[in-house]
């Protein structure tokens, strides 16, 4: 018998909102998460979002370098972009 993956917890979850501005674009983060609640998921979404704003440059070109491989190893063909960080939580910085 195979199991299963808990569902995910939306209200648990923390997200990263990116939105088109004339200038470029918005962002920000929805955590509701009191501070001394916060979990990796709230570090992770808060790197993100600085790294965005010190070096947008940088990141719109490794998406950019991302979606191409990712089109290159799928032949064109549309997945879903999730990421499964729990094949990483061995890692020490996760932890």
């Amino acid at each position: 018998m195979t199991e299963k993956t808990p569902p995910i917890d939306l209200f648990s979850s923390v997200s990263v909102i990116i939105t088109p501005h004339e200038n470029g674009f918005t962002l920000g983060i929805i955590d509701s998460k009191p501070d001394d609640e916060r979990d990796v998921c709230s570090y992770v979404a808060k790197g993100m979002v600085q790294v965005a704003i010190d070096e947008p440059d940088y990141l719109y070109q490794k998406g950019f370098e991302a979606f191409k491989k990712k089109a290159e190893e799928t032949n064109g063909k549309n997945e879903d972009n999730v990421i499964d960080l729990i094949t990483h939580r061995d890692k020490k910085d996760l932890n």
